[in-house]
């Protein structure tokens, strides 16, 4: 059980589930760079099938999808270099018995950024979309080497379409997530040696705030 005395496992008894999955992901990846895209497109589909063990009916089956377009677009910036409009789509959903260490933690850094890891819900189903704006600020020599920093403002919105209530335990509902959120933002992204390194500052519609650190692309 968790604080709240609600059920963190499917076998009650001893308080430990052990889980099989069986995991099927395909995807497909036509960006032009792999650390600093300016176009191309990704999609991506996976299929997980869970057993939990001596619990002959907790079966669950989670489908996920994720779609990312980069579109060079002539618009502002502050030094030469590619500008780049991204859209990215990503959807799931889970059938069956549901712990919730299985269940879609919605909100964060890669899902809607301004509120902490799985701050929007912990549900069986989801939608989530963004839309991103990056365009050059200028470049940097660091020993010798060439460094571009460009900005990033974007918007991300998701929605659990109410399952929270779906998962066992219903961490989501117990803890009062909104179930949906918008935030909003900006950030710097420099290009180096070691991968892509991202500053970003995100505010939401419930006025929470968040400041993230990161190495990698969210795409």
């Amino acid at each position: 059980l968790d604080e709240f005395g609600n059920q963190l496992v499917v076998n009650e008894d001893e308080g430990i589930d052990d889980v099989v999955t069986l995991n099927f992901f395909a995807r497909q990846d036509t960006r032009d760079d792999r650390i600093f895209p300016t176009e191309g497109s990704i999609i991506g589909f996976g299929i997980d099938q869970g057993f939990v063990l001596e619990e002959d009916d907790a079966i669950f089956t989670r489908f996920s999808g994720n779609y990312t377009r980069l579109l060079p677009i002539d618009f502002f910036g502050f030094d030469p270099g590619p500008r780049t409009l991204i859209f990215n789509v990503q959807s799931g959903l889970i059938l069956g018995d549901v712990p919730p260490y299985e269940g879609f933690n919605i909100g964060g850094r890669s899902s809607v950024r301004g509120f902490s890891g799985g701050g929007v819900s912990t549900a069986t189903a989801f939608i989530q979309g963004t839309v991103e704006y990056r365009f050059p600020i200028l470049s940097l020599t660091l020993f010798e080497q060439d460094i571009p920093i460009r900005g990033a403002l974007f918007v991300d919105y998701a929605t659990d379409f109410g399952t929270a209530d779906e998962v066992i335990g219903e961490p989501a509902e117990v803890r009062d997530k909104p179930g949906s959120g918008l935030g909003f933002g900006l950030g710097l992204h420099a290009q180096t040696s070691f991968g892509l390194g991202r500053l970003e500052f995100a505010v939401t519609d419930d006025d929470s705030s968040e400041l993230t650190i990161t190495v990698g692309d969210r795409f």
